[in-house]
C-alpha cells in the first residue's frame, strides 16, 4: 500500500531552519560583539594615526544583515581605504593592510593577521571565528560608495555597505519573520548544491 507523506508546513520549514540552517542568535550576538571591539580599537588607532590610509570600517556581509548560516565561521569587515597604489587586489595591498592591522592590534601574534589574495584574515582561535578584512577603495562619496575588487573576476565593483544594510533592513522591517529566513534557506540550498556537485 502506498503511503503519502503529509505536506510540509511552514512550521516544518521554520523548525528545519532553526535546527540546521540559522546561526543561533546568541552566537551571532557574540560574534558582533567581538567584531565591534575590533572595530572600536581600530577606530582609536586611526584617530591617533590620521595619515594611516584607513578611513573607516563597517561590519558587512551576512552577519551584518542577519542572514548568516550556522555552517559559517567567518565574519566580514569592509575596510574603507585611501590608498596610493593601483586599485587592484594583490600582495602589495594585502601586505599594506596587514601591516596596519598589526600596528592597530599589537597584542595579537603576527600569524593571527594573515594576508590573503583579496583580503586580510584575522584569526580568533578562542572565539572560533575568522574575520575577513576586505578593502574598499574610498573616494569620499557621501553615500559611502567605494570600489570593491571582485574575487571571481578581479574587476572593480561599486558598492556601499551602509546602502546594502539599509536595503536589507527595509525588507526585514516589511517581513520580520520571513525575509531573512528565505535568504538563509536560499543560501544554504546553494551551498548544498555546490557541495554535492
Amino acid at each position: 500500500m502506498l503511503t503519502i507523506a503529509p505536506p510540509i508546513s511552514h512550521a516544518d520549514v521554520r523548525r528545519y531552519g532553526d535546527d540546521r540552517v540559522n546561526l543561533p542568535a546568541e552566537t551571532a550576538k557574540e560574534r558582533r560583539t567581538k567584531v565591534n571591539e575590533l572595530r572600536e580599537r581600530l577606530a582609536r588607532w586611526m584617530e591617533e594615526h590620521p595619515a594611516c590610509g584607513i578611513v573607516k570600517s563597517y561590519l558587512s556581509g551576512s552577519l551584518a544583515k542577519g542572514t548568516a548560516l550556522k555552517t559559517c565561521s567567518d565574519v566580514d569587515v569592509a575596510l574603507y581605504i585611501d590608498y596610493d597604489g593601483e586599485k587592484k587586489a594583490d600582495g602589495k595591498l594585502a601586505d599594506w593592510i596587514a601591516e596596519r592591522m598589526r600596528r592597530a592590534y599589537p597584542q595579537m601574534k603576527p600569524e593571527q593577521i594573515e594576508p590573503q589574495e583579496y583580503s586580510v584574515k584575522i584569526k580568533y582561535k578562542e572565539a572560533g571565528i575568522e574575520v575577513d578584512v576586505v578593502p574598499v577603495f574610498f573616494e569620499n562619496d557621501p553615500q559611502n560608495k567605494g570600489w570593491l575588487v571582485s574575487k571571481k573576476s578581479g574587476r572593480l565593483m561599486l558598492t556601499s555597505i551602509p546602502l546594502h544594510r539599509e536595503f536589507t533592513r527595509k525588507r526585514k522591517d516589511a517581513q520580520p519573520q520571513h525575509f531573512a529566513q528565505v535568504v538563509r534557506l536560499a543560501k544554504w540550498w546553494a551551498a548544498e548544491q555546490k557541495r554535492v556537485l
